[in-house]
């Protein structure tokens, strides 16, 4: 069984962004509590894997950090070469769109491809820093466009923003689709935050009309 490390890397960047602006904002209670609860999460979820399974995963999450670990020179010499690649082009608009890709290389059979195991180097390299600056600028509005009260949606933003550094997820299009409609889900929290609000607020009004203090003071 193999495991991914892109998604445990989104998951604890966004943890780590939760817990941060909670901080931040003086939330110091909410902060430790994520935190316990994160530790507490994990903690039922290594008791339900069996041992092997466990072990695999964990070795898997660990090797991440370990340059000399299975599949970890391959990442370091692609993102050598991607270097190499962009420094030998166009640095502002690069000159190998549609080359350097994952996707493409499973349509096209027979067509060279480049992987260069980042999002970064892919995007210098194929659209230069022209096209790095246009994609992480889309990054930085979908940021924007959620509810700052949002947090665990907008640390989801910026754990995939950084989880894209070292991964050519772009193209990836269920989790591009995902991270586009968190803005739309963040709109429909707040739309529904606001109805509640004001529900609650016609029934205190509401409430203070039929008290008896309120008729006695009436004219």
């Amino acid at each position: 069984m193999s495991f991914t490390r892109s998604g445990p890397a989104i998951v604890g960047v966004s943890l780590a962004y939760v817990v941060l602006v909670s901080f931040i904002r003086g939330r110091i209670a909410r902060s430790v509590l994520i935190f316990v609860s994160a530790l507490v999460f994990a903690a039922i979820v290594a008791g339900a894997l069996n041992q092997e399974v466990m072990t695999d995963a964990l070795s898997r999450l660990i090797s991440a950090i370990d340059t000399d670990s299975e599949g970890n020179p391959g990442r370091l010499r692609a993102w050598y070469n991607g270097i190499a690649l962009w420094s030998e082009g166009i640095l502002f608009v690069g000159d190998r769109t549609g080359v350097v890709t994952q996707t493409t290389a499973r349509l096209l059979e027979g067509r060279e491809m480049i992987q260069v195991e980042s999002g970064v180097l892919q995007q210098l390299i194929n659209f230069g820093l022209l096209g790095l600056i246009a994609y992480y600028g889309l990054w930085l509005a979908i940021y924007q466009a959620i509810d700052d009260r949002h947090i665990w949606l907008r640390g989801a933003v910026v754990g995939g923003a950084v989880q894209s550094f070292v991964y050519m997820s772009v193209e990836v299009v269920p989790f591009m689709i995902t991270i586009a409609m968190l803005p739309l889900i963040s709109d429909w929290l707040r739309a529904r935050y606001q109805v509640v609000r004001s529900m609650i607020d016609q029934s205190s009004v509401f409430m203070a009309s039929r008290s008896p203090a309120r008729r006695i003071l009436s004219p």
